[in-house]
């Protein structure tokens, strides 16, 4: 079975390398893939929202390593936005999960020496973020980014029911 972070990763390096559009290395990924149509949505929806949100992710990678995202190596930096796009937008995969995979991607491509560095900035910022259901773990911003309000809004109020006020 094909792992479809591997695809992911694969897609995301010619966006990044090649300046390719997301859809068409997408398309490329997929016709030399077989994955079934769970994995394929888990791809899109990790390559579309990685670089949807590349600008927040990289502002959590400036939080949290010493180097800045912009100093890391592309390769690596790819490996490190497609773990923190999962904790930070999406809570239905666990936190240890999304770790351990993207620790298992980074090993897999080259970047075996700093599998503990993506090991210790991921769990780093599982630490520093407020947990989020189902997993308790996941998260959904740092203190401070500047991305706060594009990335969710959150309201502890009821959904709207319609209506003026009782009119």
């Amino acid at each position: 079975m094909q792992n479809p972070r591997q695809i992911a990763f694969l897609a995301l390096r010619e966006v990044h390398r090649r300046g390719a559009f997301a859809d068409a290395a997408l398309d490329r990924a997929f016709s030399n893939s077989q994955l079934n149509d769970l994995d394929r949505r888990l791809v899109t929806e990790l390559v579309y929202g990685s670089v949807r949100r590349m600008r927040s992710i990289d502002f959590i990678i400036d939080k949290l390593a010493t180097k800045k995202s912009s100093q890391q190596p592309p390769e690596l930096r790819t490996i490190l936005h497609l773990g923190l796009y999962q904790l930070e937008y999406l809570n239905q995969i666990p936190p240890s999960a999304a770790v351990n995979t993207t620790v298992q991607l980074a090993k897999e491509n080259g970047f075996s020496g700093l599998s503990s560095f993506v090991n210790g900035l991921l769990r780093q910022y599982t630490r520093l973020t407020p947990p989020t259901p189902p997993y308790q773990g996941g998260a959904k911003s740092l203190p401070n980014s500047p991305q706060q309000t594009e990335t969710k809004t959150t309201s502890n109020s009821p959904p709207y029911q319609g209506g003026a006020g009782g009119v």
